[in-house]
């Protein structure tokens, strides 16, 4: 999930963060969190920092918990918070991707896929992002992003799967979801995607 909140000064030098704690405890439930999965990434990345604080501040990854738990029960997590979304942090994290099997490894990334905006310019934002996830568009979402096409939060953690080079070239948009501030004019949208492993490829139809 993308990092929302405003670094450390002292984590500058950071792209991404893990946990250190041995579970995420919610009402009702615990979801392990795979420590010994952690402490590799931890050992063969010097852009990764153990830092509790983010994920106790975050709420992109707790609310996918309730998610996560109803359909896996408590098969262990790997979670990881993307900071400055940058072409930099997406390479950083395409190279951790890379140690896992995708046949194995579920991938869920938490994005929106408009920011807070005026409605009429969220509709934009939304069209725009989606041709570019579907390929109809050929300009990069980091590049849109930079160029305030897109407000899309998690724009550097979809490169980034795409850069570990384990899945067919474009998204498959199942659809999205506009919710509207209709006093204020204001909507964000939300989206749901899949990008399908090569091995599927020609094998599950959209």
């Amino acid at each position: 999930a993308p990092l929302h909140g405003d670094m450390l000064i002292e984590d500058a030098v950071y792209t991404l963060f893990f946990p250190e704690a041995a579970a995420f405890s919610m009402p009702g439930f615990t979801i392990p969190i795979d420590q010994i999965t952690l402490q590799k990434i931890d050992r063969i990345s010097d852009s990764a920092a153990m830092r509790n604080s983010y994920f106790e501040e975050e709420p992109a990854i707790e609310l996918q918990l309730p998610y996560i738990r109803h359909l896996f029960g408590e098969h262990p997590v790997i979670p990881l918070l993307a900071g400055n979304p940058s072409s930099k942090t997406s390479r950083d994290l395409a190279k951790i991707l890379r140690i896992f099997n995708p046949e194995e490894t579920l991938f869920i990334i938490s994005t929106n896929l408009t920011g807070d905006l005026p409605s009429a310019r969220a509709q934009v934002h939304a069209d725009t992002a989606v041709d570019i996830l579907t390929g109809e568009d050929p300009l990069p979402l980091l590049e849109a992003l930079g160029k305030k096409k897109i407000s899309m939060c998690g724009a550097h953690i979809l490169e980034a799967v795409k850069k570990t080079g384990y899945f067919t070239d474009n998204w498959t948009v199942i659809g999205y979801h506009k919710s509207e501030l209709e006093s204020v004019n204001r909507s964000t949208h939300s989206l749901s995607a899949l990008l399908l492993p090569k091995s599927t490829e020609g094998i599950i139809s959209k």
